[in-house]
This record gives structure tokens, sequence and C-alpha cells, in this order.
């Protein structure tokens, strides 16, 4: 494979995004099942809507095969990068553009004087070790929670 291209992520590049988006998150371990593309570029979409917004993509062959969608946000101790959205084409997974794609977003962020970068990931995924290979931690004090909300909550 050649050498990707990383670059800021622009406007026209959310349908191939949310193309790629698909492809990635339809796969296990996650097998999600996004009903169409057009959905799946209206969530894309609410990312790079968000203040702060700040995505790359890595380009192969002029073919988007990577993209990291975040943004900044203030806290106490001073800004930090949330990821909102990472993924890797299926076939480009383990060539190391997803090391790339992170190394470069360190240097942006660094040059900015922005030093904490932070996520959600599933613990046991790929995804996980992946970002602990980047020098990422769990931290044991922060839960993750959510409550999906019926006609008839049980009393």
């Amino acid at each position: 494979m050649n050498t990707p291209e990383i670059r800021p992520f622009a406007d026209p590049d959310l349908e191939a995004c949310a193309d790629l988006f698909i492809q990635v998150f339809s796969r296990p371990p996650w097998n999600d099942r996004w009903p169409s593309t057009e959905v799946a570029y209206a969530y894309l979409k609410e990312f790079v809507d968000t203040p702060g917004f700040q995505g790359f993509v890595a380009i192969v062959d002029q073919q988007i095969v990577a993209f990291l969608l975040g943004h900044l946000k203030r806290w106490w101790s001073g800004s930090e990068y949330y990821i909102d959205e990472f993924g890797v084409h299926p076939d480009a997974q383990g060539q190391g553009i997803g090391t790339m794609l992170v190394d470069h977003l360190k240097q942006t962020l660094l040059q900015a004087g922005i030093y904490t970068i932070t996520l959600l990931t599933a613990r046991d995924t790929p995804a996980a070790a992946f970002y602990e290979k980047q020098g990422f931690v769990t931290h044991q004090r922060m839960a993750f929670m959510s409550h999906r909300i019926t006609d008839q909550e049980e009393a």
C-alpha cells in the first residue's frame, strides 16, 4: 500500500466518510446496523457541526481509507480533544494508518498547546488494544453509563 496522505477533514469528505463508517462499523466486533448512508451521514454531520470540530482523513490512491473526527472541549485544566469517531477501512487495518492519524493528531494538538486526548471505546475490542498501544490509559474511577427508556418503566 502507498504511504497515506494525511490532511484536515473538509466538508466534501463527509459522504466518503459516511460510506467508510458503515463499512468499518457494520462488521465484527461492532456489528452496527446503520440503515443507510444517509443516516450515517447525518450522524457524522452532527460531529462536524460541533463547535471546536477538528477532523483528519488518510488518503491512499485518491480514496479516503481512514478518518478521525473529534472536537476541542474546555476543561478546568485546559482544553482537551475528544475523539468522537475514528475508523480505518477493514482492508487497510493493521498497516499503521491508524497510528499515523493519531500521531498526526498529537502533533497538531501539541502545536496548539493542547495536551490531552479523551475518548470512549468498548473494552473488549481491538480498538481498546490499539488505543493502549498509542499510550491511552483506562481510568478506573470513571464509568460510562446509559439508561434505555421504555414506555413502561419498572418500579
